[in-house]
């Protein structure tokens, strides 16, 4: 005989049952977990303790247990109950000051992650440093105790005209994309223009390497002082985090960083600048390998966009062809003849006739190419690599040949024709 039927009632999520341990408000935390493997990579609620109710808000990271180990977490929500029906476990214990990352860095990490694929936790590692407990006693401060200088630049002025200089100044919103002038230092324009647009609100300045964020601190360290704050795996573990707390928690004015720092938390109306988006340094070597310019362009809508360089991407020259930025190339007095190997003149005669006046710079399509002409009574042929030896010039990452009519320093070389590519 068939047993009789019966009906299965369906479970309804029911309040969890508090421990005395257990926080009276919002007992609950949805929290993000480092997995072992990414396809596990979830959120799961755990039980706030008590004694870290006030402390474990969104955005904190914490230490949780996770099947038979613990591992590390970061939560997304508070609420009064839960749809797992499982046992609960507790939070563990904190691993980091009360609300590191906010709302708006996470909501940047994820469209990054949906744009780039992977996992999330590989791009927050890679957004936030190694935790050093001691140095967390920096406390968030409010930016307007900062006092920016007023500046004012009549030569930078006078070069991008008064136009473009009021928009910097004033203008909430850029998206540029700045061809270098040449003739002039790129360290000196992009140094004028944080200048200005910083005395309306934070500037993130995003370089390649080490080097440029050294030389752009020294630059600007000593008009914004304290104000400006560098990010890099150049910094020891202790400093690194630190400067990474400060920027964070205390929003400085100008914050010079490689890759890594293009997650960094901004106020509205901030300016996010980065220099040379061509250069390989900015494409992070390990998965999901996003790089600095799309992640830079997933930030929110009111964030100024930037892009300066001495020859744009193929990525930005498109934004600038549809119209989403704005291309600016600025033009100097100077006796400096620039001329495209693209045309069907002789590339012989034209470094002829620039012996005639002056120097010579030939700049080849292809690294590692050399070329060589017989010109009679042409002097010295000097070949450099540009990142190597010569600090003045643009960083091609191309070998260049230099004829020189005369023994000269690589630092001052008086550029009068050029044939091939920039």
């Amino acid at each position: 005989m068939a047993a009789p039927l019966k009906l299965k009632r369906q479970n309804s999520p029911k309040p969890v049952k508090q421990s005395s341990l257990t926080s009276q408000n919002l007992p609950i935390a949805a929290v993000l977990v480092d997995t072992p493997v990414s396809y596990l990579e979830g959120i799961y609620d755990y039980l706030v303790p008590e004694t870290l109710d006030s402390l474990a808000t969104i955005g904190t990271k914490v230490i949780v247990e996770f099947g038979k180990s613990n591992t590390e977490g970061l939560i997304i929500a508070r609420k009064s109950s839960s749809d797992q029906q499982k046992n609960l476990k507790m939070i563990s214990k904190l691993n980091s000051p009360s609300g590191l990352l906010s709302l708006s860095v996470i909501k940047h990490i994820e469209a990054t992650r949906d744009r780039f694929g992977g996992g999330i936790w590989n791009i927050i590692k890679s957004a936030v440093p190694a935790r050093v407990v001691k140095e967390e006693h920096i406390q968030r401060q409010l930016v307007t105790t900062a006092k920016i200088p007023k500046y004012s630049s009549p030569g930078f002025r006078d070069l991008i005209g008064r136009a473009d200089y009021d928009h910097i100044q004033n203008s909430r919103k850029l998206k540029w994309a700045v061809s270098f002038p040449i003739g002039i230092k790129p360290e000196w324009f992009l140094s004028e223009f944080i200048k200005i647009r910083a005395q309306i609100n934070q500037v993130l300045l995003i370089v390649p390497d080490e080097k440029d964020l050294t030389n752009y601190f020294s630059i600007l360290s000593e008009h914004f002082g304290d104000e400006v704050i560098e990010l890099g795996s150049h910094l020891n573990k202790n400093d690194r985090y630190a400067n990474y707390l400060k920027a964070t928690l205390q929003s400085k004015r100008v914050i010079i960083t490689s890759r890594s720092g293009a997650f960094t938390e901004l106020q509205s109306d901030s300016t996010v600048i980065v220099l040379s988006d061509l250069d390989q340094s900015h494409y992070e070597q390990h998965a999901p390998g996003w790089n600095s310019r799309d992640v830079s362009l997933l930030r929110e809508s009111s964030t100024s966009m930037v892009f300066a360089s001495v020859s744009h991407s193929l990525e930005i020259a498109r934004l600038i062809e549809i119209g989403w930025l704005e291309g600016k190339k600025y033009e100097t007095k100077s006796a400096i003849k620039i001329v495209s190997g693209m045309n069907n003149s002789s590339s012989v005669l034209t470094i002829k006739k620039g012996l005639e006046q002056g120097n010579v710079l030939v700049s080849v399509s292809e690294k590692g190419m050399q070329i060589f002409f017989f010109v009679q009574n042409v002097g010295i042929l000097l070949i450099v690599n540009v990142v190597a030896n010569c600090r003045s010039l643009p960083k091609l990452g191309l070998q260049l040949v230099i004829y020189a009519k005369k023994s000269i320093r690589i630092g001052n070389v008086f550029i009068v024709g050029i044939t091939g590519h920039l």
